[in-house]
Order: C-alpha cells, then structure tokens, then sequence
C-alpha cells in the first residue's frame, strides 16, 4: 500500500501519471509540474508506445471551455489510441511509407 501512497504524492506533484486505458503509471516526459494543466498521450495499440504530447492548443481549448461554465478544472487527462509511425509502417526518417 506504501508503493501506492508514493505515487499518489508524485501524481499530485505531477511527476507521475496514471494511464486509465492501460492502467499504468508512466513518469512525465516534461521535466515540470503540470499542475492543472491538461496532458494529452498518444498511445499506440500495437506496441505499446506511450509518448507525452505538447498539448498547448488542447488546454487553451478546454481552459476556454471550462471558462465559459464557470468550471475550474482541477485534472485533464486525454488518452488518444491509435498506431504511431514504426507500426504504421512509415519511414521515420524520411516520413513515407516503407
């Protein structure tokens, strides 16, 4: 249970976050606290990467969202599914198909 109470603390730091979809906790790419401020991942469903995406857009969206309602958002977390480039079968150097 101690293992738990751990990353529920760097969660709240937001050191840590907690992959619903694949009920996983991964560190933040980051390297800062993200507070309130929504994250978006980008997983892919046939190997497994999971990549933390700049999301800047996302959060002034859903900021101007909340706003419009007068609702303070505390915790925002998107979780996108699909294939990235490698299992799309893409050349990630030149970007077309392999």
């Amino acid at each position: 249970m101690q293992v738990y109470r751990a990353l529920d603390r760097l969660m709240a730091l937001g050191l840590v976050h907690r992959l619903e979809s694949l009920n996983a906790y991964l560190a933040c790419t980051r390297g800062d606290a993200h507070g309130a401020d929504p994250v978006a991942f980008a997983i892919c469903r046939s190997c497994g990467q999971v990549d933390e995406l700049e999301a800047q857009t996302v959060r002034r969206v859903l900021r101007s969202a909340a706003a419009s309602r007068s609702f303070e958002i505390e915790a925002a977390m998107l979780e996108l599914t699909g294939l990235c480039r490698t299992c799309r079968g893409f050349d990630t150097v030149n970007g077309a198909p392999a």
